[in-house]
Formats: C-alpha cells, structure tokens, sequence
C-alpha cells in the first residue's frame, strides 16, 4: 500500500493539515498517511524544497508526497504531479518539488493537474493542498492513471529552483542560508566536495551579510567545540551547517533565510 507524506507550511493551530488528511480519506479511506512537518516557515519555497529533497528517500520507494508551500495559490500557476521512478510528487509548480526533479530527470515524467476532472468536489481558490492536491495524491493511492485527471507536460516547462550557490571571494566563499531548523543551526547552499574543501580551512572567520560575527571551528560535530562556540560542519543531509554549540546561532546573529553568509580563513 502507498503511503501519503504530507509536508506544508500550514502550522499546528488552524485545521489546514487535517482537512487535507480528511480530504484525502474520503477518496481512499484507508490510506496510509504520514507527515512529514507542517512546520516549514510561512512561504518558504526554498524551505520546504530542502526538507523535500533531503527526507524523501527515507520513505519507501512508491510513496505519494504531497508539497503545499504555495503563496501563488489560485493564481496562473501550475498544480502539477511529477512520477520520479516509482515515486509521485506532486504540489505547487513554483519550484519545491524541483530538486528532487532535477537529481532525477532521466527517470521522471510531469503532468499538469486539471482542476476540473481531479477533484469530486468544488475546488477553492485558496485552498488547493485540500481541494486539488491531497485528491490527485488519494487517487495515485487508489490505482488511478494520472491521464485520468491531469494532462502530461514537459519537463523543461517546470519552474526550477537551486539549493547550492556559492561565490568566491579571496581567502573563502560566501553561500545563502537555506534553511534554520528550530534549534537554530543554519544550512548553507553547499554539499558534496565544494562543502568538504570549506571544512579544510580548519578554523574561518564567519561574515553574515559583509559583517563579522566570529570564528567557526571546522569539525565533524557541533558537540566536538565548546559551549557557546561556532561549529561548521557537514549535517547529517549532507549539506555545510553553522551553529553553536548548545545555543541558538540564528537567534544570537540575527539570520534570516536567503541572508549571505561567507566563510574566510
């Protein structure tokens, strides 16, 4: 049986998550739901691509993730449904569901959700993670082909969207905060061998937006620098991290998502 993952930026407090979980119960009324977070900060595309990308192959090889960071809802943009291998993505064409996309081009297909044939019931205009997205996820979940109920599309039309940049500046590099997590460690746009080079400086002065705010020890774990101090290190997703040592480094320095941060020796 296909399992749902369910991830938004809908919070705890309205009933935004459940009804998409009822939603998707009144079409397949067994299915198996899980959710990922409903905790991604409010419009955060980037943020809830990052959790997408990094989380999903954790879940098995033919589940339905459903994506609903969505501040364009209703408007001209595409709901979409991605088939990557086994797996269906769909959600918002705005770019979250991209770099899971891109890692997989050659083994994926797109289509555009139609609204009309998708859903049994009136679809809102402010409300498709209930009305569209959750019904195309529970009919994958069913068995249903998706030309049932969405029309294929190429993949080069889809909106992209990049979790690595970088810029060299002399004696380092500077990256975007791609996300905070609620301890308030700091992911940066770098992974793989660009991520492993940063962390053979060994020690580096850290500027947030062209200001220094202090000297990060190159490590393998925050636990491995004394409390209150810098650490940089690559996280358990593989990306470059910053935080401090049982503190909060995005809360001490003021960082913000989408803010550049550079790493000198």
């Amino acid at each position: 049986m296909r399992v749902l993952v369910l991830l938004t930026d809908f919070g705890t407090r309205d009933p935004y998550a459940s009804l998409m979980r009822a939603a998707a119960r009144r079409i397949k009324p067994d299915i198996v739901i899980e959710d990922l977070t409903h905790g991604i900060p409010r419009y955060c595309i980037t943020c809830g691509a990052y959790v997408l990308y990094t989380s999903y192959e954790w879940f098995p090889e033919d589940s339905i993730y459903v994506s609903v960071v969505d501040p364009g809802v209703g408007s001209s943009r595409r709901g979409i449904l991605v088939k990557v291998k086994e797996r269906y993505f769909i959600g918002p064409d705005n770019g979250i569901l991209w770099p899971v996309i891109e890692e997989n081009l050659e083994d994926s297909e797109a289509f555009a959700l139609d609204e009309e044939k998708v859903s049994p019931w009136e679809v809102s205009s402010t409300f498709h993670g209930r009305d569209v997205f959750a019904p195309a996820a529970a009919r994958i979940a069913r068995g249903e082909d998706p030309s049932s109920f969405a029309y294929r599309i190429e993949l080069g039309s889809l909106r992209t969207l990049s979790l690595t940049y970088s810029r060299d500046i002399e004696g380092g590099k500077c990256f975007k905060v791609i996300y905070i997590d609620s301890f308030g460690d700091v992911v940066l746009s770098s992974r793989g061998e660009e991520a492993e080079k940063v962390l053979s400086m060994k020690k580096a002065k850290v500027f947030l937006e062209g200001r220094e705010i202090g000297e990060a020890e190159a490590t393998r774990t925050f636990s491995l620098v004394s409390r209150g101090e810098i650490a940089l290190y690559v996280n358990s997703s593989g990306f470059l991290e910053l935080s401090v040592n049982m503190g909060d480094f995005a809360e001490k320095f003021g960082v913000e998502i989408g803010d550049e941060i550079c790493l000198k020796q």
